[in-house]
């Protein structure tokens, strides 16, 4: 095992020391695991934005026409 760590490093132990040269073993993936969260988070609020804006009025009337459909029959079985 000595062996193996003077060849490669604290790298190779299952458990290497926290030491400045193995940081990134023990925090890489809390790092990962956060970024993944505010990237997530981010997305989700700007889809909630666009999601969450008014109608135009082009939309208005194809939202309107579509109910009507819905409501007459039209557009079932096909």
């Amino acid at each position: 095992m000595d062996y193996l760590v003077r060849r490669y490093g604290d790298f190779v132990l299952l458990r290497p020391p926290f030491q400045a040269d193995t940081w990134a073993l023990w925090l890489g993936p809390l790092a990962v695991l956060l970024l993944g969260g505010a990237g997530v988070t981010l997305y989700m609020r700007g889809r909630s934005r666009v999601a969450d804006g008014p109608l135009s009025a082009a939309d208005d009337a194809e939202a309107a026409r579509l109910m009507k459909g819905q409501d007459s029959g039209i557009g079932e079985g096909g």
